[in-house]
């Protein structure tokens, strides 16, 4: 069993994203290696990055200081997305779904093994 998509080594990822991140503001979302996201957020000069790897039958979350972008090979993700404030971090009750609430947007990212993958969706507010 990998413990680093296990359901309650992700809350636990998820308790402390939403303590550490808590009106953090996105600065950059970008992949710089195959599978890869990382969303970059700023808070008071603090900045953080959240990376999310979705390779196959090894994906995982963790929160890190800040990330180092490759000049050539970085690749940005969701423009739209640059601004919003971090509100929440949710894990789904019974499965490897988590949800990260922005001011006006949530991204998913679904943790299932080769199928992970990661999707947003604006709202209509």
């Amino acid at each position: 069993m990998y413990l680093h998509r296990h359901y309650y080594t992700l809350y636990q990822c998820i308790t402390e994203c939403s303590l550490n991140l808590k009106n953090h503001i996105i600065t950059d979302i970008y992949s710089q290696e195959k599978n890869t996201l990382i969303i970059q957020f700023e808070y008071q000069g603090i900045i953080q990055a959240l990376e999310f790897s979705m390779n196959s039958g090894n994906s995982c979350m963790y929160l890190k200081g800040k990330s180092h972008k490759a000049k050539n090979n970085a690749v940005s993700i969701f423009p739209e997305l640059i601004g919003m404030q971090f509100i929440d971090c949710t894990i789904h009750p019974f499965d490897r779904i988590i949800k990260i609430s922005l001011t006006g947007a949530s991204i998913v990212v679904l943790f299932y093994g080769g199928a992970s993958n990661a999707i947003y969706s604006f709202s209509k507010d």
